[in-house]
């Protein structure tokens, strides 16, 4: 079972689609690895710019209200109203004392304690920093008039609907992905059976001529001019000559049967001859065995009647 799984044991058309599907699939991961990648990082470009342009509008308006906390409360929580991206901001004072907050748990509180925390009191100018919290990055402007340095304004901004509109664009690839892969495999299977058929009808011809048992009046269609079309053509060649040969042979084979026949025919006869021949030698030979026998016995006859003669003539 495993070595049917091997490829030399696969048709043609496994072979035409598996190397299809595997540069297809590596190509749309590539593509899409790639897509989604760029969209990532264009959005990212995206965030932090947007991010800046809250940050430093917020932080000029600030410089006007700081000093009223109240002001500065409205101020920070209509900035966070209008972007579903902030996640929190942060106006500190220079000693780290929160003057106003979108986070009801950090007022009145001081963040000088942490590095990261007194860090930001130290940016000369806008800073995009990472912070401990996971999908979420800070950014902070100084907040200044003139020469003089009021503190800061600490922006968080979430990476949430950044990382949501990627996995919708990796949800979206995958979908058309897994689309096209299917629209592909179909329509390189339909080529790949039009494709392996004629060639599949010449195996299956030519292993009838291995048996014995082709009818070598039927020819292949010959569909196309490429290169199946021409195999077709070729066997076909090959059928008409074979059929040809094949009618001689049988015409030849006739021809020697009716020889054989014939020369049957006359051997009979040859043989009858023969054994007419031997006869009448046989006969020949028993008349002449009678010719001899007269012949002596005349001889001894003539013989006898001369000692007779000579010896009448001695009496007398």
């Amino acid at each position: 079972m495993w070595k049917k799984l091997r490829p030399r044991h696969w048709q043609i058309t496994g072979k035409l689609i598996v190397p299809y599907v595997t540069i297809f699939v590596s190509a749309i991961a590539l593509m899409g690895g790639m897509f989604i990648y760029s969209q990532s990082t264009a959005l990212s470009e995206m965030l932090d710019k947007k991010a800046e342009i809250i940050a430093r509008n917020v932080a000029l308006g600030a410089g006007d209200v700081i000093l009223v906390p109240d002001q500065a409360q409205r101020l920070l929580e209509a900035a966070k109203k209008f972007d579903g991206s902030v996640a929190y901001l942060l106006l500190v004072g220079n000693d780290g004392s929160v003057i106003a907050t979108t986070e009801p748990a950090l007022r009145d509180k001081l963040l000088n304690r942490s590095e990261f925390e007194a860090g930001a009191l130290k940016v000369p100018d806008y800073t995009r920093r990472d912070t401990p919290t996971a999908g979420t990055f800070e950014v902070v402007v100084p907040i200044k008039a003139g020469d003089h340095r009021f503190g800061v304004l600490r922006v968080g901004i979430s990476t949430d609907q950044v990382r949501a509109r990627a996995r919708s664009a990796a949800a979206m690839i995958a979908g058309v992905s897994v689309l096209a892969l299917v629209l592909g495999i179909a329509i390189y299977f339909w080529v790949a059976r039009r494709v392996a058929k004629p060639i599949r009808q010449a195996v299956e011809r030519l292993e009838q001529l291995a048996e014995g048992d082709a009818d070598l009046t039927v020819r292949l269609p010959v569909a196309s001019d490429d290169e199946t079309g021409r195999l077709a053509r070729v066997l076909n060649s090959f059928l008409d000559n074979l059929h040809h040969l094949v009618h001689e042979i049988r015409e030849a084979s006739v021809q020697v049967a009716s020889a054989s026949h014939q020369l049957s025919s006359a051997s009979q006869e040859l043989s009858a001859g023969s054994q007419q021949h031997a006869s009448s030698l046989e006969e020949t030979a028993a008349s002449l065995e009678e010719i001899t026998g007269t012949v002596k016995q005349n001889a001894d006859n003539a013989r006898q009647a001369n000692q007779l003669a000579i010896g009448s003539r001695d009496t007398a």
